[in-house]
């Protein structure tokens, strides 16, 4: 009957084939891997593409994906078009580059090459430019000095509201349509992310420059809207520290004031309050007020009140504030507090001055220092020009103000020095400088210190009289500069001067007893000290006999530094022994000196070599099982059999060798007598 439970075979349709479009598409997800159902795709009768199509992106030279592209990285690749448009990498050229592959620059060894010799063309032609005691010094061949330039040698402007395709070069041809070229170099031009327009700075090397550019470029007609201002030259960085700066000028103007009318019953009690008011014996918040005489309060009265006027007096003052000055049984039976005497508006007031000083030159900085407390409104601008801030002073000084009929605006000319000083010197010669500031109070010269920053610290002296102020300075100078140290007519120096723990802190002391800081300036070849006058001399002395003292001791540790050398270093690589062994006489040789010495000896003809530490030719005699204990137990000690047999080095057995062919190394005192045999010649 056969197997009634057994499934009949089913004869399979042939497998439907796919359009050729299709069928291209058709990609394997895994290219030359073999996977578990492969087995079922060819059973179930599907087209595989044993090639797949070519990546694009690797043809351009772009491909990141490298390995595990599902596409073909065979072929050639076109190089042609990346090496022209990729830039070198220049982390390729300094070899760290991270991205490898992936990097979108070139790491081609010709685009490398290129880009080194680039840089090594530029370094050959830069410009050594240094900045020395506020002034730019141009350096060429020798450290010849070519150019020293200071910064009123230069000029500059700022063009404004450029248009959106303008570069450096559109620059310098709207200045070449006017007149005036200039290089390259000499522009900037920005575009701030956050300004629809860019704009760009010029400095050039002529005063006149900027006059001339903003004359010549205020009739341009394109592009329009152009805005054109002269600014200040970037100064070096430690230009403006020990320069008069006369640039600053201080504006200031009333505050709004009211007028404060006090009543008292009769007209003795009124007088006596306004001679109280007079002599200053009532102050309103510590301030003496302006008071006018008392009046009666009707002409035509035989007996009723009387009244005095304070005036000037705070906007912000109220009547408690004015009655709590008086005692209880003078306090007056009325206050009246009057009108302001104009409205104020302190951001627009400011901007009015200011738009009064813009008229006379550009302006670098304004700030407006406002207190609540103070009797007027403060402000201190700073110009671009010198010459501008003089006739700001000139000519708007006492002028009336715009806001204010009554009011006037007063201006000074400020002249100002700046000087910084290390923190340690400030504490050792603030004593020395307080003691001048009472004579610098009298002649109206404000000196300051500004907030530290960092271990420096910023002295500043201002005041209205140049001369007074450039007395000051010179001063100062003088106090935070400090006094070269001298012995018998001679600085006192030591050129070899290496302050150990121990002399520091001698040093220390000396400058905690002494009040004093001593610094060694290297340049100059001398000490410098920072203190009182009276306590210069000693602290020299003191300086003199702890050099001295390190001198002395310089010697002696020369003296045992040589001899420890001799001992503990090694012969062959004239350097601390590392690994060290020791041979018989004491000598100590680095493990590696020591096998390669033998290495090398095993090449030569001869049966001896010279101990690099012996101050005399000497050979000596010793077996394989003398070397081995020194040599590495991965030298062969057979290569010793002919020609190292017997070397020139102190090994331990020497008992076999007769009496009188030994001889007392010259190294090591006292040594055991080694063996002595005149070295034959290589030939």
């Amino acid at each position: 009957m056969g197997n009634i439970f057994g499934r009949q075979t089913e004869t399979r349709p042939p497998p439907r084939e796919l359009p050729p479009v299709l069928a291209a598409t058709r990609q394997p997800l895994y290219n030359e891997r073999a996977l578990p159902y492969e087995d079922t795709f060819q059973n179930l009768g599907l087209p595989q593409i044993q090639h797949p199509r070519p990546c694009l992106l690797y043809a351009r030279g772009a491909c990141f994906r490298g390995t595990t592209c599902r596409f073909s990285h065979e072929g050639a690749v076109n190089t042609n078009s990346t090496e022209t448009t990729q830039k070198p990498c220049r982390f390729f050229v300094r070899g760290h580059c991270r991205r490898g592959e992936a990097c979108n620059f070139s790491h081609a060894q010709s685009s490398v090459q290129e880009s080194t010799q680039t840089t090594k063309e530029n370094d050959c032609t830069e410009s050594w430019v240094r900045e020395l005691g506020g002034a730019w010094v141009k350096f060429g061949d020798g450290a010849a000095v070519v150019d020293v330039s200071l910064p009123s040698d230069f000029s500059a402007i700022k063009i404004s509201h450029l248009p959106t395709n303008a570069s450096a070069n559109s620059v310098k041809a709207l200045l070449s349509e006017v007149g005036i070229p200039v290089l390259l170099s000499d522009i900037r031009y920005m575009k701030p992310k956050d300004m629809p327009n860019g704009f760009a700075t010029v400095k050039v090397k002529d005063p006149e420059f900027a006059k001339t550019a903003c004359s010549r470029l205020q009739t341009c007609i394109e592009p329009p809207g152009l805005i054109v201002n002269s600014i200040r030259v970037p100064f070096p960085s430690g230009f403006q520290f020990g320069q008069v700066d006369n640039r600053q000028v201080r504006c200031s103007w009333h505050r709004p004031t009211r007028t404060f009318s006090l009543y008292f019953p009769n007209k003795k009690v009124a007088s006596r309050s306004f001679y109280k008011f007079k002599s200053g014996k009532y102050k309103i918040n510590d301030m003496k007020a302006m008071v006018q005489s008392p009046v009666a309060e009707h002409p035509a009265q035989q007996n009723g009140r009387w009244k005095i006027d304070l005036v000037g007096l705070n906007a912000s003052l109220t009547a408690d504030d004015i009655a709590f000055v008086f005692p209880s049984v003078e306090k007056p039976c009325a206050i009246v507090i009057g009108d302001l005497s104009y409205e104020m508006d302190a951001e627009m007031d400011s901007t009015l001055v200011k738009s009064m000083l813009y008229e006379k030159g550009e302006l670098e900085k304004w700030d407006v220092l406002d207190s609540s407390t103070a009797k007027r409104i403060k402000a201190q601008a700073t110009f671009v020009e010198e010459c501008h801030a003089q006739v700001a002073a000139s000519s708007l000084d006492g002028t009336e103000l715009p806001f204010n009929n009554t009011g006037k605006l007063f201006v000074q000319l400020i002249t100002s020095v700046k000087f910084k000083v290390s923190a340690r010197v400030y504490d050792a010669v603030k004593k020395t400088i307080d003691a001048h500031k009472s004579d610098w109070n009298r002649q109206f010269i404000r000196y300051s210190t500004l907030p530290e920053r960092g271990f420096n610290r910023i002295l500043k002296i201002e005041g209205e009289d140049r001369q007074l102020v450039a007395q000051a300075k010179r001063v100062l100078e003088k106090v935070i500069t400090g006094t070269v140290l001298t012995m018998n007519g001679k600085n006192i120096w030591y050129s070899d001067l290496k302050i150990s723990k121990n002399a520091y802190r001698k040093l220390q002391k000396i400058e905690r007893d002494l009040e004093v800081v001593i610094i060694r300036d290297i340049r100059a070849s001398n000490f410098r000290a920072f203190g009182p006058q009276d306590r210069l001399a000693q602290a020299a002395e003191a300086l003199k006999q702890l050099i001295d003292q390190l001198k002395a001791g310089d010697h002696a540790i020369k003296k045992s530094v040589k001899r420890q050398q001799l001992e503990t270093d090694c012969p062959v690589c004239f350097d601390e022994a590392e690994e060290s062994l020791e041979t018989s006489c004491g000598h100590i040789y680095c493990s590696l000196c020591f096998f390669n010495m033998c290495q090398a000896e095993a090449s030569k003809s001869g049966k001896f070599f010279k101990s690099q530490r012996f101050r005399r030719s000497f050979s000596l005699k010793h077996s394989r099982t003398s070397l081995r204990p020194l040599l590495s137990p991965s030298y062969d000690v057979t290569q010793l059999n002919s020609g190292i047999a017997q070397r020139r080095i102190a090994i331990k057995s020497t008992e076999s060798l007769p009496q009188e062919s030994f001889h007392p190394c010259l190294h090591v005192p006292d040594a055991l007598p080694l063996p002595v045999q005149p070295v034959t010649s290589h030939t």
